[in-house]
């Protein structure tokens, strides 16, 4: 019973090498600095951003940027084929916020999938002031 997995396996690693498509192209890759992002994704970040150091990079976590820093440091990536997972922290007010950001391709091209909010309304009254 055992031998026969094996060679099940096999073939079809075989016949997906035949068809034209490595197996192993899904494995996703985890990038340290924003050179290893797509050329696309990288720029749609900096265009966003206004610059990213890569991680453990010079960064300024308060809303004034020091010289020689940046203003957000990339924390976090996930390459896959079609797919770019980013997570990073910009500089504010209160310390570095997070950010994540998903990217996906469209075509030869990469746009950033849109996450939008959804509000609901429970429909109780709400106080806005001192409580009497």
């Amino acid at each position: 019973m055992r031998m026969l997995r094996r060679p099940i396996a096999s073939l079809a690693f075989l016949a997906l090498l035949l068809a034209g498509i490595d197996g192993r192209a899904a494995e996703p890759t985890y990038p340290t600095t924003m050179a290893e992002l797509p050329d696309a994704v990288r720029e749609l970040l900096l265009r966003r951003e206004d610059g990213m150091a890569d991680v453990g990079g010079p960064f300024s976590e308060a809303c004034v940027r020091k010289p020689g820093t940046f203003h957000a440091r990339l924390v976090w990536a996930e390459v896959r084929p079609d797919t770019v997972l980013v997570r990073y922290e910009r500089g504010g007010l209160a310390g570095p916020r997070p950010y994540q950001v998903e990217f996906t391709r469209i075509g030869d091209s990469w746009s950033e999938v849109v996450q939008h909010t959804r509000l609901t309304w429970s429909g109780r009254p709400r106080a806005f002031g001192p409580a009497h």
